[in-house]
């Protein structure tokens, strides 16, 4: 359910509230890039009496278009260039495909590097940013940020609802009950 929430429920949320900034959405790879980009504007062209604003009839592609009020939308596989695209909000649901490749240290080092240098980089000054992503290492996106939060580099909250519940769960949820 996070992955709803975040990457396609969320986007939407955002542009009918801002509907002329741009978005910045990155996942694992291209392939769930397109599918959550092609979700997300489905879910607009659905519901655009509801939200407002409705995809622009020339840009239909899955990972990148517009609305008719100049927002846009792109999606994109961890590790790849997205030079010329500037984002109001920058968005990363998974940038990990696998167990594996969290675990490889040069996996993770290109990670870091890719979202250093390539996607922060496409963020406009002020722009906000959400992360979230399942964590099987300490040293893998989520934690490198939470170490620059915690040394005052960037500043940023950490939400962490764990898929069993501890003492004040955020979700209200007791002690020891799962997620699903």
């Amino acid at each position: 359910a996070k992955s709803t929430y975040i990457s396609l429920l969320l986007p939407s949320f955002y542009l009918a509230n801002f509907p002329k900034n741009s978005i910045l959405a990155a996942t694992h790879s291209v392939e769930f890039a397109q599918r959550w980009g092609r979700r997300v504007r489905n879910d607009i062209q659905a519901e655009r009496l509801v939200l407002g604003i409705e995809p622009a009839t020339d840009s239909q592609a899955a990972d990148r278009w517009a609305l008719t009020s100049g927002g846009e939308y792109y999606g994109v596989g961890a590790g790849v260039g997205i030079s010329g695209y500037r984002a109001d909000f920058g968005l990363i649901d998974d940038p990990f495909g696998s167990r594996e490749d969290a675990f490889s240290e040069l996996v993770r080092k290109k990670r870091w590097e890719w979202y250093l240098s390539d996607f922060s980089a496409r963020l406009k000054p002020r722009a906000k940013r959400v992360i979230m992503h399942t964590r099987w290492h300490e040293e893998d996106i989520a934690g490198r940020v939470e170490q620059q939060i915690e040394a005052g580099i960037v500043k940023g909250k950490v939400v962490s609802i764990p898929a069993i519940a501890i003492e004040d769960d955020l979700l209200g949820r007791q002690p020891g009950e799962y997620l699903w």
